[in-house]
């Protein structure tokens, strides 16, 4: 994201606990947000939202690409 002046951010309303393989949720992560950082042209934004919604949680990547 620096490389290309995109500015990345994060955003979390509450603690979100997530049950399930650290590897698979890592790997999924990093997918989203590698195809975000690619497709967002320089001076872009990404951001990423972590929340909960009843039971489960939500995660949103929004970018400008």
């Amino acid at each position: 994201a620096e490389a290309r002046s995109v500015d990345l951010r994060c955003e979390q309303a509450d603690a979100v606990v997530v049950d399930g393989d650290a590897g698979w949720l890592e790997r999924l992560i990093l997918n989203l947000l590698d195809n975000a950082l690619k497709f967002t042209r320089e001076n872009g934004r990404v951001v990423v939202r972590i929340s909960r919604e009843r039971d489960a949680a939500r995660l949103d990547v929004q970018d400008t690409g």
